[in-house]
Formats: C-alpha cells, sequence, structure tokens
C-alpha cells in the first residue's frame, strides 16, 4: 500500500487571472497591467520558467513561503518565522473504522494514515494511533479515558481487529483514535460507540392476512427500527464460516473467501483430506407463535433457557450444544461419505436413508440436515429478509426452467455471507454463508415424517424412515395438502409447515409447499423450479424406502 500523500502548490492561472478581472473596476489599468507583466515574461525569456521551478522545499521558498525541517514557514521581510502553532503538520485520521460485538466483547478495526509528502518530502511521518475509551462521551484526549492499545505497526489491526472484552451490558461505550506523528503532533480522529446487551429477542411479525410478502413483515422487539438486511442482524446470528475435520474446526475461514483462513493463508477446501467446509451458528432459541388474528411473530434469542423459546435446533436428545454447523456447499459423496467440499457436483439419485447412510459415516455427530436446524435457518432468514419472498430480497438462486443439472459447488467462495441476483435464474445464491440454500439441488431433511395418519413426527436424534420413537407435535390436517403457501401452523414444531395454498410465486409466502400423509420431506426446490424454491419450499411427499431422483440431495451437518 502507499501510505503516501502529495501536495502541489500551483501557479496563478489564466481563470485565476480572469476572475480578478471580473472583481476590479479599473479595467484599462488592470489590462495595462496584465499586458506588462505578460511583456516582462517573454523579454525575460526563461525567467517565467526560473520561476516554475522553484519549489517550496527551497531554501528560499516561493512566494514567501517554504517547508523546512517538516515545518511550513513564511518570511516577514527579514527572517523565516514558523506559521501559527509551530509549523509542524498533524496526521490525517484513520479509515475504515468499525465495531463488532459478540456479548461482552467488541472487535475494532481500522486503517491507519497516510504519511503526508509534499514534492517528495515528508511533512508529517505516522508513528502510531491509540485507540482510546470512555463511558459517557466521546475521549477529548489521548489522555481522556481508558488506553486500549498504543498502536505502531501499520494496519495491524485492519483485518482481524482489536477485542476490548469484559465490558458491562446495558452500558454505552465510546472509542475515539488519536493518530500522531513521529514528532508526537496529535489528530483528534474518528469516534464510534457500541451498547452491549446482555440478551437480545430479534422479532418480525408476519401478517398472513396480507398478501404481500414484503409488507406483511414488521420489525419488534430489539429488532425495532432496524432496516431489512441490517448488519445489526447478521452480527446477531453470528453465523461464520469454519474447516471442519472429524469433529474439530481447524481453523475459522474468511467471510470474504471462504478459501482462505482468516490469517489470509490458503484453506484446503476442495480435496477433502483437510476436512468440510461449514457453517457455524452459534446456540440461539426460536419462538413462533400464532394470535387470533393470524398473525405470526418469529423471534430469535441468544437468551438460553428463555420461557417459550424452543432449543431443540441447537439439542442431541436432552443434551444442548454449543454451536450447530450445516454445510456451506450441498453435499457430495466421496468414499461413501456425505462431504462439504468447493468444486465439487452435488451427488443426488440416493434414497433418504442412503443419504443418512453416508452422512452418518463421517462419525459420531454427523448427519444429513435436519428439520429443527432448518427451521431454526428459515426464522434466521425472515428475520434478515423482512420478507417471506426471500428469491425477491436475496436472489432468485440456480432456478431457470433450461437448467438439466445442478450447479457445480463453490461458486460463490468469494461473495461474501448473502450473494444472489433478480437480473437471472442461473446463478447461484447464498445466505448465512449457505450456498444455494434454495435451488440447484434439493436436500432431504432427517427427523421430520408425516404418518400415514397425518400425524407430525419430528426428532433431534435416532433418525429413522419411519419416525420410530419420534415426538409427535400435531396434526398434519385431514387431506394432504399442496400449492402455492398461503398460511402456515406457525408454531415451535410445526412451523413453516404448509396449512393452507391459495398463493403464488409472488404472494404470500412465494414458496409451494407440500404435506402429504405417509411421506419424508425434501427442502428448497432444484435447478428448474423457478419462483416455487425458496426458503419455505419444504416438500413432505416422498416415500422413503422407495423415492430418490437425480434432483434430491443432502447437505450435511454437525451436532
Amino acid at each position: 500500500m502507499n501510505h503516501t500523500t502529495n501536495y502541489n502548490f500551483n501557479l496563478p492561472t489564466d481563470d485565476d487571472f480572469y476572475d480578478i478581472a471580473q472583481q476590479n473596476e479599473n479595467w484599462t489599468e488592470l489590462d495595462t497591467e496584465l499586458k506588462s507583466i505578460s511583456n516582462t515574461a517573454s523579454s525575460a525569456g526563461s525567467g517565467l520558467s526560473d520561476h516554475e521551478a522553484k519549489s517550496v522545499t527551497d531554501v528560499n521558498g516561493v512566494h514567501n513561503i517554504r517547508v523546512n525541517n517538516k515545518k511550513i514557514q513564511y518570511f516577514d521581510g527579514t527572517q523565516w518565522k514558523n506559521v501559527a502553532g509551530g509549523g509542524s503538520v498533524k496526521i490525517g485520521d484513520v479509515s475504515g473504522a468499525a465495531l463488532a460485538k459478540s456479548g461482552q466483547d467488541v472487535t475494532i478495526t481500522w486503517s491507519d494514515p497516510e504519511d503526508v509528502v509534499v514534492e517528495g518530502v515528508t511533512l508529517a511521518e505516522w508513528g502510531g494511533t491509540k485507540l482510546v475509551r470512555k463511558v459517557g462521551s466521546a475521549p477529548s484526549s489521548e489522555t481522556d479515558g481508558t488506553l486500549i492499545v498504543d498502536n505502531t505497526v501499520r494496519d495491524q489491526y485492519a483485518s482481524t481487529g482489536i477485542q476490548d472484552t469484559g465490558l458491562t451490558y446495558d452500558t454505552t461505550y465510546y472509542y475515539r483514535f488519536f493518530p500522531r506523528t513521529t514528532g508526537e503532533e496529535v489528530t483528534n480522529g474518528t469516534s464510534l460507540s457500541v451498547t452491549p446487551k446482555a440478551t437480545q429477542v430479534m422479532s418480525v411479525v408476519i401478517d398472513q392476512t396480507n398478501s404481500n410478502p414484503e409488507t406483511c413483515c414488521t420489525y419488534t422487539d430489539d429488532a425495532t427500527g432496524l432496516s431489512a438486511k441490517a448488519d445489526e442482524i447478521v452480527e446477531f446470528i453470528g453465523a461464520y464460516p469454519v474447516l471442519m475435520k472429524n469433529g474439530e474446526v481447524v481453523g475459522r475461514l474468511k467471510t470474504s473467501d471462504f478459501s482462505k483462513f482468516e490469517d489470509g493463508t490458503s484453506a484446503d477446501i476442495s480435496s477433502g483430506s483437510a476436512g468440510d467446509v461449514m457453517i457455524c451458528f452459534p446456540c440461539r432459541g426460536y419462538k413462533i407463535s400464532t394470535d387470533a388474528n393470524n398473525r405470526i411473530t418469529v423471534s430469535i434469542t441468544d437468551e438460553m433457557d428463555k420461557t417459550g423459546f424452543s432449543y431443540k435446533a441447537f439439542m442431541r436428545g436432552s443434551t444442548l450444544k454449543e454451536n450447530l454447523y450445516v454445510g456451506a456447499y450441498e453435499g457430495y459423496e466421496a468414499s461413501s461419505k456425505l462431504r462439504s467440499l468447493s468444486g465439487k457436483a452435488p451427488t443426488g439419485n440416493k434414497l433418504y436413508g442412503a443419504f443418512r447412510t453416508i452422512a452418518q459415516a463421517n462419525g459420531s455427530g454427523y448427519d444429513m440436515l435436519s428439520y429443527y436446524p432448518l427451521v431454526y435457518l428459515q426464522c434466521a432468514i425472515t428475520l434478515y429478509c423482512k420478507s417471506l419472498d426471500v428469491q425477491t430480497a436475496i436472489g432468485y438462486g440456480y432456478v431457470d426452467s433450461n437448467n438439466t443439472a445442478p450447479h457445480q459447488t463453490g461458486g460463490t467462495n468469494t461473495s461474501g455471507m448473502f450473494y444472489g441476483t433478480t437480473a437471472n435464474k442461473t446463478s447461484q445464491c447464498k445466505a448465512f454463508g449457505l450456498e444455494d440454500f434454495w435451488g440447484s439441488i434439493r436436500d432431504w431433511i432427517d427427523g421430520l415424517v408425516c404418518d400415514s395418519s397425518r400425524n407430525v413426527l419430528t426428532a433431534t436424534q435416532n433418525f429413522n424412515d419411519t419416525g420410530s420413537g419420534y415426538d409427535n407435535v400435531g396434526s398434519g390436517g385431514a387431506s394432504n395438502v399442496s400449492g402455492w403457501i398461503s398460511k402456515v401452523y406457525g408454531d415451535n414444531d410445526m412451523a413453516f409447515l404448509i396449512k393452507e395454498s391459495s398463493g403464488s410465486g409472488t404472494t404470500f409466502f412465494a414458496d409451494y409447499g407440500l404435506l402429504h400423509a405417509g411421506c419424508v420431506g425434501a427442502f428448497g426446490g432444484y435447478w428448474n423450479h423457478d419462483l416455487s424454491a425458496g426458503a419455505f419450499c419444504l416438500h413432505v411427499s416422498y416415500t422413503a424406502a422407495s423415492a430418490s431422483h437425480a434432483a434430491i440431495g443432502a447437505r450435511l451437518m454437525y451436532l
């Protein structure tokens, strides 16, 4: 990076003289004077060229101004004097300053300022940046508050940042940067503030009587006042990519480039020998409730064991896990194991139970994506989008009617944690780091069975084809339901399963759903499913023992 700023001192231009002339009442006198200057310059030959060749860094300066010993000076007719303030030049401000909060910890990132250089002479050389914290108001000076760091390595915290830990909940902290020169000239720089929260509840209310999938959604609780797709929601969910091998995290990956670790070194995300690319979701509870006016409130909290909230997405039986890991990519079979690797053609055309077998072949804790983790992801995406039409909010995904096969994995590696377009239906999509969460290929969902009596059976462990040993969480209705979703069951267990079907690809939930007796489910639509393949596209309409299709695969999960 070039850490210099160049300044040039230029002679007046013709336009400058013209501006002076416009303000001068004695046109004749000014005209005579300008002609005299012009004639003098012409007769002098090289006089004007000699003047232009002079520099403010010369000992005699230009127009009685010079730069000497890193100070700006002027000539008063007798001697050279420093300008007000001693003539010292201050350094500029930091750039790209940002805060990211996580519980009682805050991570601060920034880039340090450039040196100030005039005509090749350094007037102000960066010597360091102090970061100071204060409660109540922004620090007014480098000694007004608690020193977090005195950084003397340029841009040391530009990428990974520095952590300020152990903060007090519900207290507002102010931070200010104080860059300085090697001569100790200090600049009062950027200030930031943050208020750590002990716990939060972020909610979105869905009015099922409003067919507009965007305007039917309203933020409430701690999401009140936020915009759709706000950074605060992304930080609250807290998802991030990792490389995982044998149930252990090898390292965190860059959110901007999954092929690199956070320190910038390359990560093997395609061979399989180094592990699988997974998205880590820190434990959260969700709550889905429906009132008498057909309004569904979808809430997520980072408080543990909060009354009314479900934590089944992070549970194995009665054991609550700290994190849920979901494959960043559609599953690929290698050596009879389901993997999450870049640069692979997703595997399809296997029975429900066969995919379970190759997922569990990775070891204890591994499965294909199951029902309650799916419900949590649906809640998170709804909260993020503030819309039920996620294909419009994020992107259509790989769902064009002319597509004939799933998209190879890894096409969004450098596209951040969210990606998509509505310009076409041949581009992949990405939500919370999950590539092709809808579109490309449909995924079997374990732990969900609608039995022959249309009872909905669910589980968080001991998955099987028939629902044996599962919990009965409610009735799936008096008859099979298929169509564009207009109303869902809207509770913690039945969640977004289709209840009524009078919608379309652009109204209500804007996705196609099915709930049939004696069936298991597959999620997300596939490569040519057009508008039906969004975050609510769950087809509970397949017979586990006999249904297999090239367009149905599975996504790896570790819990």
